[in-house]
């Protein structure tokens, strides 16, 4: 998933979710070449913040691929 993604998610600009992931292991959030979040990258992130809640289906949608 983008930042931009998972900044949605959060129902936040992707600058403050940026500012949220400052605190944690940088070694674990880096992105190589990609500007995508791997699945484990985002399940780090889910721990680290707690899953985003889910609202409608669209969501879901985005949250399970």
């Amino acid at each position: 998933m983008r930042p931009r993604e998972l900044a949605g998610l959060y129902g936040v600009d992707v600058r403050t979710f940026r500012n949220w992931l400052k605190p944690f292991d940088k070694k674990k959030l880096k992105r190589e070449g990609t500007h995508f979040y791997s699945p484990k990258q985002v399940r780090y992130i889910y721990e680290c913040l707690d899953p985003p809640e889910i609202n409608s289906t669209e969501t879901e949608e985005a949250v399970n691929k």
